[in-house]
């Protein structure tokens, strides 16, 4: 065994000690982006094209806030 390696079956954490859940990490209710109703997908445009798609998404954007 090497030397920097530690034995995980003798170390004891002061969490287990005394039954605690640490207070980070894991999934949490309500959180992240919330749905928009509209699906999205990814695709790559070459690159002449990006200002054109920006300019119709904007548009896009518009018009359904109108509708709103």
């Amino acid at each position: 065994m090497a030397k920097n390696k530690k034995n995980t079956e003798e170390q004891m954490s002061f969490l287990d000690e005394f039954n605690w859940k640490q207070g980070h990490g894991g999934k949490r209710t309500g959180a992240g982006r919330k749905p928009l109703g509209i699906k999205t997908k990814v695709m790559r445009v070459p690159e002449p094209l990006v200002a054109s798609f920006e300019q119709q998404i904007e548009e896009y954007k518009r018009s359904i806030v109108m509708e709103s």
